[in-house]
C-alpha cells in the first residue's frame, strides 16, 4: 500500500535546509544484484509544497561522475543544486514555472516532487545502476499519493542509458510496474560517449611513464581544493562504467578494446526501450550538424619546447640526498640521466600532442609524446638521452571528435583560477610562474582546446536504434522530430529536439539546459493535452537538403509539398509562370497547366518564415518542373504514304527504299518513355487505338498491295527511342511495306504508320511480281458531281487453254473511306464471262476512297478520288 505518512514521517528525520527551503534525504538499495553485488543511493528530494507528500513525481538520474573533482558535498560532483541551478540558467520561462517556480534556491514551491538519484558508485557497471533505479521506481511508487499522477523519469547522460535500461527490465518483470508516464533522455549516450582518442593515449602514456617509477605515483590539484594522481586518472578510463560508455576505448597497453561496449551495446540492444511510457530526447548537438570549431586532426593539447633544470630538480635532490640529475633520473626510471652530473648545461626538450581524429576513412598520427634529457659536456660536445618517445596514430575509421554533439569541457578551472585569460591560449601569469618553479628558466609553447565533442547526436538520438552500422555522412546529416528519418536510420523517440539558435548554431554544453529546450520540455511535462512541440529548424540551415515533395513533371497538373514544420509558406512560380496557375493549401500547392498541350521547364519557389519558432529564419527552396505532353511520332520523310492516301501522283521511290538490316529514323516531341514497333518479335503489341480492329492513323493498308516484314528484336527494353530496331525482309517478297509504331510516356501515347518499297520494285507491281487473275478499271477518276456515273470495268488477267471453260469467281465490288472504313457503295455478283462492267452513281463526299474488288479470298484496290 502507498504510505504517503510513512513518507512525510521519514523525510522529517533525514531533512536538510538549503537556503529558502529543504531538501529531504533517503538510501536506497537494489533487491537485485549484478555479478554479485548490489547497487544503492542516496535521493535527495525537493518535495512539491513542503508537505511530504508526492503527487507529481519527477525523478532525476544523474550522469557520470568522475571522482576527480573531489567532494563538494556528500554527495559528489552532481546533486540537486547543480540541477536546479541549470533550470534556473536555462531562461525558459515555461520550465522555470513548472520545476523551480520562477524562484532562485527556493524549494518546495514547484510543480513537480524533484527526487534526484546519486549514485553511490557512479563508475560502476550500468546495469548495477540500473537495477538501483528500479527500486528507487518501486519506493516512490509505495511512498506516493493515492491520487498522485504517474511518475516522469528524466536521465542525464549515462543516467538516461540506465533509466531506459531500468524502465525496460521493469516491463520484462509482471511482478513490476513502473506507473511511469514520460522517460525523457538527456544527451545520453546511447551509441556511446567520445573522449578524444589522442587524449585517452595521453593519459595513459602519463601513467605508464611516471606512475611506475621508483618514486612511485604523485598528485596535483584539480580543483574544489582536492587532489587526484595520475593513477586516478589512470583508474577512472579502467572503470566498468567508463568501458561500457565509451565508444571507442585505449587500454593501458594502447590497444584499442571496445569489447565492454560491444557487450553493454548488445544486452541494451535486447533490452529495447520501454513501450509503456512516451519517450522523448533532447540532444545538445547542433541541429544543423555543425561541427566542433577546431580543425580536423587538429590539437586538443600541445606542449612543446625547451626547459632548463631548475628548482625541481634542486628540492628533489635536497629531499633526498642526492645530485639533482641523479634525482631526475629516478623521477624518469631513466638512468642515462646520470650523465648530468658531468660539467657543462642540461636542459629538457618536451613535446606532448594530442590531437583530434582526421577525416573519416583516412589516417593520420593522433599523439606523439617526447622528452629527452640534452647535456652539453665541455661546451661543445651534446649528449642526448631520450626518456620518453611513443606516438600513434588513429585506429578507428570515423571522426567522432569532429562531430556534432553535446560538448565536455576539456580545461575550464582549476582552484577558480580560469586556465586561460583569452580564447588565444596563453597562460596567465599564475601559471607561467608556477611552470617556472616547476622547470626552471622555461621556453614552451601550449595550445589547448577548451572543450570536445562529447556524444554525438546520432548517439543521443539513437539513431538507427544501434543496429545500423552509420556511416560519416549520416553524423552530418540534420534530424528534425516534423520529418525524421525512417527505416534504418528511424529513431526510436516519439519526438526529440537538437541544439539551435541559428542556422549557424553551435554545439551546446553537455546536459545543459536553455531557453529553446526548455521551454520544448515544458510542453511535454506541463497538463495541457496535446500541447507537445515538435521542434523542426533543419529548412533553415545552411547545410539544408530539404526538397520540395512531387512529380518531376506534370502532364496537366501536380501537387506539392514541403515537409518543414509549422512555418508560414508563400508559394510562387518564379520561372514560366505564364504557362501554369497555383493553387495552394497550407504545406501544398497544386500546379496545374494552362494549356495541355504546353511543353516546357518551369521553377516552383516556396519562401519560407519560421516566426519565433526558429529565431524568425527565412529561407527558400526550389523545384525544377518539367511540362510534359504525350509523344508525337514524325517520320523523315512521309511523301510515299501521302500521295497514296492523296491519290495524287507517287513520288520518286529512291528516298523510300529500303533492304534487310536498315533502321527507320523517327523524331518524338516529349521524350517517349516506351517505343513499341509492330511485328517485333515479342507480344503484344499496343497501339493507341481502342478499337483494335480500327486501322492504325494514315495507314495505307487495304489501299495498296503490302509486302510482310519484321523487326529484328526480341525484348521491348532494348529498342532505342529514337529509331526502330533493324528490320528482316524474306528475299522474295517485293512492293510495298508498311510500318506501324507506338510512343508511350506518363502524359498519354501516339501511334503513326509510314511506307517504304523494297528495292527493285515499281509503284504498280503486284507484291508477287505477278498479275492478279481479276483486276478492274475505274472511269472517270477524278469522279465529280457534274459526271453522268462512274463506269467500272472488271476484266480478267488470267489466260485459259482453248476449249476450258472460264472459272466463276464470286465477286464483291465496294467504294469504302480511306480511314474508317465506312462503306459508300457495295454490289456482289458472279462472274462468269471475260468482263463485267457496270456503271454506278456513288454518294461519296470529296476526298480521296477506295474501290476495292473482293474475289475468292483475293482483293484488288484503287484509289477513287471525289471532287
Amino acid at each position: 500500500m502507498k504510505n504517503y505518512i510513512i513518507l512525510a514521517t521519514i523525510i522529517l528525520c533525514s531533512v536538510k535546509f538549503y537556503g529558502q527551503g529543504m531538501i529531504f534525504t533517503e538510501n536506497i538499495t537494489a533487491t537485485k544484484s549484478h555479478l554479485g553485488e548490489f547497487g544503492s543511493v542516496v535521493l535527495q528530494i525537493d518535495d512539491a509544497g513542503n508537505d511530504g507528500i508526492i503527487t507529481r513525481p519527477l525523478i532525476v538520474a544523474e550522469g557520470f561522475e568522475s571522482g576527480l573533482l573531489g567532494q563538494e558535498n556528500e554527495f559528489g560532483e552532481n546533486n540537486i543544486e547543480e540541477f536546479i541551478e541549470d533550470l534556473e540558467q536555462s531562461r525558459s520561462a515555461d520550465l522555470r514555472n513548472l520545476l523551480t517556480n520562477q524562484t532562485e534556491f527556493v524549494y518546495g514551491d514547484q510543480n513537480y516532487d524533484i527526487i534526484y538519484v546519486n549514485w553511490d558508485n557512479p563508475r560502476a557497471h550500468l546495469q548495477l545502476n540500473a537495477f538501483v533505479l528500479e527500486e528507487v521506481i518501486n519506493w516512490v511508487n509505495q511512498e506516493k499519493a493515492p491520487n498522485a499522477d504517474q511518475n516522469v523519469v528524466l536521465g542525464q547522460s549515462m543516467g538516461g542509458v540506465i533509466a531506459r535500461y531500468a524502465l525496460a527490465d521493469m516491463e520484462d518483470d509482471p511482478n513490476l510496474d513502473h506507473d511511469t508516464k514520460l522517460y525523457i533522455s538527456h544527451d545520453a549516450p546511447h551509441q556511446g560517449a567520445n573522449i578524444p582518442i589522442g587524449i585517452q593515449y595521453f593519459a595513459r602514456h602519463l601513467a605508464d611513464q611516471f606512475v611506475k617509477t621508483p618514486l612511485g605515483d604523485f598528485s596535483f590539484e584539480v580543483g574544489n581544493d582536492s587532489e587526484a594522481s595520475i593513477e586516478e586518472i589512470n583508474s577512472l578510463f579502467n572503470e566498468p562504467g567508463t568501458q561500457q560508455l565509451l565508444a571507442e576505448y585505449i587500454t593501458p597497453s594502447f590497444g584499442l578494446d571496445n569489447s565492454a561496449f560491444e557487450a553493454f551495446q548488445t544486452d541494451l540492444q535486447s533490452i529495447g526501450y520501454p513501450t509503456q511510457t512516451r519517450n522523448i530526447a533532447i540532444s545538445n548537438g547542433s541541429h544543423c550538424a555543425n561541427t566542433q570549431d577546431y580543425d580536423y586532426n587538429a590539437s586538443l593539447f600541445r606542449m612543446n619546447g625547451k626547459a632548463r633544470t631548475g628548482v625541481l630538480a634542486d628540492l628533489l635532490g635536497s629531499f633526498l640526498g642526492i645530485a639533482d640529475d641523479i634525482a631526475l633520473a629516478i623521477i624518469f626510471d631513466e638512468p642515462g640521466l646520470v650523465l648530468g652530473v658531468l660539467p657543462g648545461s642540461s636542459q629538457f626538450d618536451l613535446d606532448f600532442n594530442a590531437k583530434a581524429l582526421p577525416i573519416a576513412n583516412t589516417n593520420a598520427n593522433v599523439y606523439k609524446g617526447k622528452v629527452s634529457y640534452t647535456k652539453k659536456l665541455f661546451w661543445f660536445l651534446n649528449i642526448t638521452v631520450n626518456i620518453t618517445d611513443r606516438s600513434y596514430d588513429n585506429p578507428v575509421n570515423l571522426s567522432y571528435d569532429k562531430y556534432a554533439g553535446g560538448r565536455y569541457e576539456l580545461f575550464d578551472q582549476v582552484n577558480n583560477i580560469d586556465f586561460f585569460n583569452d580564447d588565444d591560449g596563453t597562460f596567465t601569469q599564475f601559471q607561467a610562474d608556477l611552470l617556472n618553479v616547476l622547470v626552471g628558466s622555461a621556453n614552451m609553447d601550449f595550445n589547448v582546446e577548451q572543450t570536445f565533442g562529447f556524444i554525438p547526436v546520432p548517439s543521443a538520438l539513437d539513431v538507427g536504434g544501434g543496429t545500423t552500422t552509420l556511416s560519416d555522412s549520416d553524423y552530418f546529416k540534420t534530424y528534425g522530430a516534423a520529418n525524421p528519418p525512417t527505416g534504418n536510420l528511424s529513431i526510436p523517440f516519439h519526438n526529440f529536439i537538437t541544439a539551435y539558435l541559428n542556422n549557424n548554431s553551435d554545439n551546446e554544453e553537455h546536459i545543459s539546459f536553455n531557453f529553446r529546450n526548455g521551454d520544448w520540455l515544458a510542453t511535454e511535462l506541463d497538463t495541457i493535452v496535446n500541447n507537445e512541440e515538435v521542434f523542426d529548424c533543419s529548412v533553415f540551415c545552411s547545410t539544408n537538403t530539404s526538397i520540395i515533395q512531387g512529380p518531376d513533371s506534370i502532364c496537366t497538373s501536380g501537387t506539392y509539398t514541403l515537409n518543414s514544420g509549422n512555418y508560414s509558406l508563400f508559394w510562387t512560380v518564379t520561372s514560366g509562370q505564364h504557362l501554369v496557375s497555383l493553387s495552394s493549401n497550407d504545406n501544398s500547392v497544386i500546379v496545374t497547366k494552362l494549356n495541355p498541350e504546353t511543353t516546357g521547364m518551369i521553377t516552383l519557389e516556396v519562401f519560407i518564415n519560421s516566426g519565433t519558432a526558429c529565431s524568425n529564419q527565412t529561407t527558400t527552396v526550389v523545384k525544377n518542373i518539367f511540362l510534359s505532353a504525350k509523344p508525337i511520332i514524325s517520320f523523315d520523310n512521309t511523301g510515299l504514304r501521302d500521295a497514296i492516301l492523296s491519290g495524287t501522283t507517287l513520288p520518286d521511290e529512291s528516298p523510300f527504299l529500303i533492304e534487310s538490316g536498315d533502321i527507320i529514323n523517327i523524331t518524338t516531341i516529349d521524350t517517349p518513355t516506351q517505343l513499341q514497333w509492330k511485328y517485333t518479335g515479342f507480344d503484344p503489341y499496343s497501339s493507341c487505338l481502342i478499337f483494335p480492329n480500327i486501322t492504325a492513323p494514315n495507314s495505307v493498308d487495304g489501299i495498296v498491295p503490302l509486302i510482310g516484314y519484321s523487326f529484328m528484336s526480341s525484348e521491348p527494353n532494348s529498342i532505342p527511342l529514337s529509331s526502330s530496331p533493324a528490320i528482316s525482309i524474306p528475299s522474295n517478297n517485293e512492293g510495298y511495306l508498311q510500318v506501324e509504331v507506338t510512343a508511350v510516356n506518363e502524359c498519354g501515347c501516339d501511334t503513326n504508320t509510314n511506307v517504304y518499297v523494297k528495292e527493285g520494285t515499281g509503284s504498280n507491281t503486284p507484291p508477287n511480281g505477278s498479275e492478279p487473275p481479276l483486276d478492274f478499271s475505274i472511269s472517270p477518276n477524278p469522279y465529280t458531281a457534274f459526271d453522268f456515273g462512274l463506269i467500272v470495268n472488271i476484266f480478267r488477267n488470267e489466260s485459259t487453254p482453248t476449249g476450258q471453260p472460264l472459272p466463276v469467281y464470286s465477286c464483291t465490288f465496294e467504294i469504302l473511306n480511306t480511314v474508317t472504313g465506312a462503306s459508300y457503295y457495295s454490289t456482289s455478283f458472279l462472274l462468269t464471262d471475260s468482263t463485267h462492267d457496270m456503271l454506278i452513281l456513288p454518294s461519296c463526299p470529296s476526298g480521296t476512297h477506295v474501290a476495292k474488288l473482293d474475289y475468292s479470298g483475293q482483293t484488288v484496290t484503287k484509289l477513287l478520288v471525289v471532287e
